[in-house]
């Protein structure tokens, strides 16, 4: 964000597999004064004004220098903020809450679809209730059957997973 560029870029978490039609997020329109971002349906937080999932960001770095001038103005302050006020628990985390309140202020926030985007967790946490509760809480008519991530996800971000592609394997049987 602290770019002196007039083009858009794309931050993506580096724990991340792109499957599917991948190049949407990646080609997804943008104009000046935009910030596009994924929508975590799985609900990080109990609050519900915040929707930002921090996985897949696309913006112009010149519309976002006040973010980052303000967070480089106090950062030990803006670290332990959304972690003092509740909206999620620590050591470290928060930071896509703040990249949300602090697009707010100036810019269009705008989401990809929320069906492009999935989270997966360690392997160990998938049992069949497990599965069949994220196929119902996911926006389109299915997440995950018969080994296969539905055509519509083109990212799979995964928390808690060290080895990402080994875990695809796994799940997709490779």
């Amino acid at each position: 964000m602290s770019l002196d560029i007039d083009e858009p870029v794309c931050v993506i978490d580096i724990d991340t597999s792109f499957i599917n039609d991948y190049m949407d997020m990646i080609e997804y329109p943008i104009k000046r004064g935009q910030f596009i971002a994924a929508q975590g349906w799985w609900n990080d937080t109990w609050k519900d004004d915040y929707k930002l999932q921090g996985g897949f960001q696309k913006y112009y770095p010149k519309d976002c220098k006040y973010i980052y001038n303000k967070f480089v103005s106090d950062p030990e302050y803006w670290m332990e903020y959304y972690i003092k006020n509740k909206t999620t628990i620590g050591p470290v985390n928060g930071e896509q809450y703040f990249v949300e309140d602090s697009v707010k202020e100036k810019l269009d926030l705008q989401f990809i679809p929320a069906t492009w985007i999935t989270r997966w967790e360690h392997m160990s946490h998938y049992d069949s209730e497990w599965l069949i509760s994220a196929n119902l809480k996911y926006p389109g008519e299915w997440l995950f059957l018969g080994g296969e991530f539905n055509p519509e996800v083109r990212m799979v971000h995964y928390l808690g997973q060290h080895q990402p592609h080994l875990a695809m394997r796994k799940v997709q049987g490779w």
